[in-house]
């Protein structure tokens, strides 16, 4: 007896290829140089948290920098 999921089973037949296929996935990052880090709030398994501002608006926000795997 195979498990099967009762909801959005079968979500990936009805999206393109695009949407569910990350090995073809090319991230195109913007602009970094807008942010200061102003403190480190915390860290995870696999990320570090810190409080930064934004300085083109002065806007407080979170930074997650992911650690290499």
């Amino acid at each position: 007896l195979r498990n099967r999921a009762r909801v959005y089973c079968d979500v990936n037949q009805h999206r393109p290829r695009e949407y569910w296929n990350y090995e073809n996935l090319t991230v195109q990052w913007g602009d970094q140089d807008d942010y200061e880090i102003v403190r480190k709030l915390g860290r995870g398994k696999y990320s570090e948290v810190f409080e930064g501002v934004n300085l083109a608006n002065n806007e407080r926000c979170v930074v997650k920098i992911l650690k290499p795997v």
